[in-house]
């Protein structure tokens, strides 16, 4: 039980830094190319990047709506063969339908959120600023959890074809 759960922690532990690095990463990139000077630049700059959200969105979406099934085939393989899985594979498991649940999750708010018009009211000004930083973390926090799937997953197969390939001398 106690080799499991620092299993549990050292998976959550590199996924979280790969996880923050993209993240970061991500975050000040938007800071440093749109930096906002008043609420009509951060309207100019909603417009503009707009479309490319959408398509990260849809990206996000379906990257994580596929993986997850597929994890269920990998369990299948798992179970089908004769050896034995230690229970880190699981927890990889576990880690990646997790991150894949909330990144469909944050992909499709973010892609609500983007949808709706932007118009020229006065009573809007002060809200483009705040939706601006809002959507652009929003990005960064799917592309991190993407990235952070495919990492996990990257391990997750590697220990997989480790207990299905055959030693080599």
């Amino acid at each position: 039980m106690i080799e499991q759960t620092k299993n549990i922690a050292h998976y959550a532990k590199k996924t979280t830094l790969v996880i923050a690095i993209v993240f970061s990463i991500s975050l000040v990139g938007f800071f440093l190319v749109g930096q906002v000077y008043n609420d009509l630049q951060s309207r100019m700059l909603l417009d503009a990047i707009a479309p490319s959200l959408r398509t990260l969105c849809f990206a996000v979406i379906t990257a994580s709506a596929t993986v997850i099934p597929l994890l269920m085939t990998m369990i299948s393989l798992a179970n089908r063969t004769e050896r034995d899985f230690d229970p880190s594979f699981y927890i990889r498991i576990r880690i990646i339908t997790f991150l894949g649940t909330v990144a469909i999750v944050a992909a499709t708010l973010l892609l609500l959120v983007i949808s709706i018009p932007i118009t020229e009211t006065d009573g809007l000004h002060q809200w483009y600023g705040i939706t601006y930083v809002a959507v652009v973390t929003g990005a960064s926090t799917i592309s991190a959890l993407l990235v952070g799937i495919v990492v996990t997953l990257y391990e997750t197969i590697g220990g997989l074809l480790e207990h299905l390939i055959p030693k080599f001398d």
